[in-house]
């Protein structure tokens, strides 16, 4: 099967083949930018990819972040409430939600607020890890955030 490859140029990636196959790991050398790999997800979410996205919030969430990082790992949370993956971005932002830096960010809390209205208005709020699991998402973070 062809791989997956992804060039970056200053502030922009190109993505080959497409459409993108499952991507099952990523290779990101520590220098990349959270920016460039978070618009990654973002673009992986928006064509319907999220076991590629799984794997790159599994990097993030291992990565120190800074507060200017914040609204970068925000955007993920609002492309999945955009591609109306509500679920999934409940189980996102519960895992940002368990690191540090997001503790008190009022937009976190604004984000999952917002995510859970939906939910509960689509009688579909889901609390459960195994429904997690079964979506291909941990609600555990590294012990390097707790």
């Amino acid at each position: 099967m062809p791989s997956l490859e992804v060039t970056w140029t200053n502030s922009s990636f190109k993505i080959k083949p497409w459409p993108v196959f499952l991507v099952d790991r990523f290779k990101i050398d520590p220098s990349v930018p959270t920016s460039i790999i978070t618009n990654l997800a973002i673009s992986l979410i928006r064509m319907g990819r999220p076991q590629s996205v799984n794997i790159l919030v599994e990097h993030l969430t291992k990565r120190m972040i800074s507060i200017d990082d914040e609204p970068a790992y925000l955007d993920i949370a609002r492309a999945y409430l955009a591609t109306n993956k509500y679920d999934v971005c409940y189980l996102y932002l519960k895992i940002l939600s368990q690191l540090g830096t997001f503790v008190d960010n009022p937009e976190t809390w604004y984000l999952m607020g917002l995510t859970c209205t939906i939910l509960s208005q689509l009688g579909t709020f889901v609390d459960n890890p195994e429904t997690w699991y079964l979506m291909g998402l941990t609600c555990t973070v590294g012990k390097e955030h707790a």
